[in-house]
């Protein structure tokens, strides 16, 4: 028999949430009889530890602009040869390869639709299933309704997708009651889980770098394109308080970060013992175990594994272009499981103050069942998938 091929496509222009989740779902169904190719444009997915089996197209990358525009990461040609130029690269991988199964990660039709050209062959095939994956939560309820009918998600949905998987738990946040989709949609529905690696699977040896007894405040900005404001703001935290804070900070600023505001936080750190700044490490795992307090953006990943490891989290969510994150910490904190400041309340006063309370009086969040990944693969060894 022949191995069972499964192409993964993630979409990724602006951070790393959504290929650290198409990798970790990749590593779960990994097996000898079974042929793994991720389509990305991630700088960053070769940083993660991948198993046997699983091998990466990677695209020339978009980069999507604050206001949701994307334009070419780097090649300086019209946005519409450059969207043919992916999707031609697409195509021609999906008939090579001849895939079994093709997961697609939240955009059905790809950026900019580049997917109709392979959507359009698999349909005719009649070979492959099809399907699409989305997060928890997207946005207010009217923004995704509104997006969906400009782009015919819906629609697209219904004509080339088998199922539609939903990386969440129903009774945490009800996907289909709160963006209110027709019935003959919801009926594709599959409640996958919150999906998190259930350990440590790079086994490595950090520790944190702090020769001192205070406690440990790691915060974390993800990708970091989006997160400037943040990280501004924790400089400025760290430049009036310096020594007088009565904790390390630990700082993630992601491989996307503003380099001038990364290099203003560099300059405190040469005078400042008790902060430690890195761009970007792959065993966020460790790193978190080893922190008595994580203050994080909100995104799905980090909120996910952050919670599922038993910490309660500080979370500083934007709200643009999107309240996806807004939306995740108030449904979070309302189960016990996080502490958040919106951006209205967010200064450096009030996070030091916050800051300082979670650490004399540590709390350790409820237990949150994160079983995504063994669900993920009981759709394929019950033949769902």
């Amino acid at each position: 028999m022949s191995k069972k091929r499964v192409v993964f496509y993630s979409h990724d222009t602006f951070g790393l949430g959504h290929i650290r989740r198409t990798q970790k779902l990749a590593n779960e169904i990994a097996q000898n009889d079974r042929s793994i190719l991720i389509i990305c444009a991630s700088p960053k997915a070769s940083s993660y530890s991948s198993s046997q089996g699983i091998e990466y197209l990677n695209l020339p990358g978009f980069t999507k602009q604050v206001t949701g525009q994307y334009v070419p990461r780097s090649l300086n040609i019209p946005i519409d040869e450059f969207v043919n130029l992916r999707a031609s690269l697409i195509l021609s991988a999906v008939r090579a390869f001849q895939p079994d199964v093709f997961i697609i990660d939240k955009e059905p039709l790809g950026v900019k639709k580049e997917l109709l050209p392979a959507l359009e062959y698999l349909k005719k095939q009649k070979k492959c299933k099809v399907v699409c994956g989305f997060r928890d939560i997207l946005d207010e309820k009217e923004a995704v309704q509104d997006e969906w009918q400009r782009r015919d998600t819906a629609d697209s949905l219904r004509r080339y997708f088998d199922h539609v998987l939903i990386y969440g738990e129903k009774n945490v946040y009800d996907f289909a009651a709160e963006y209110g989709l027709d019935p003959d949609l919801a009926e594709k529905l599959l409640y996958v889980g919150y999906v998190h690696p259930q350990e440590n699977l790079n086994h490595s040896d950090f520790k944190m770098p702090f020769e001192n007894k205070l406690p440990n405040v790691t915060l974390t900005l993800g990708g970091g394109g989006d997160g400037d404001e943040i990280l501004k703001l924790y400089t400025e935290l760290l430049s009036r308080r310096g020594s007088e804070l009565k904790f390390n900070s630990y700082v993630l600023t992601g491989p996307f970060a503003n380099p001038e505001s990364v290099k203003a936080l560099q300059a405190i750190e040469v005078r400042l013992p008790q902060l430690s700044v890195k761009e970007f490490v792959s065993d966020s795992f460790s790193v978190f175990q080893q922190s008595d307090l994580v203050v994080s953006m909100g995104g799905y990943n980090t909120m996910t594994e952050l919670v599922s490891m038993g910490q309660k989290p500080i979370i500083l969510p934007r709200v643009k272009p999107r309240k996806e994150q807004l939306i995740r910490a108030s449904v979070f904190q309302k189960r016990g499981l996080c502490d958040f400041l919106a951006p209205e309340a967010l200064t450096p006063e009030s996070l030091e103050q916050l800051i300082t309370q979670r650490l004399s009086s540590p709390r350790k969040a409820p237990h949150f069942p994160a079983e995504g990944l063994a669900q993920f693969r009981d759709l394929f060894s019950k033949g769902i998938l």
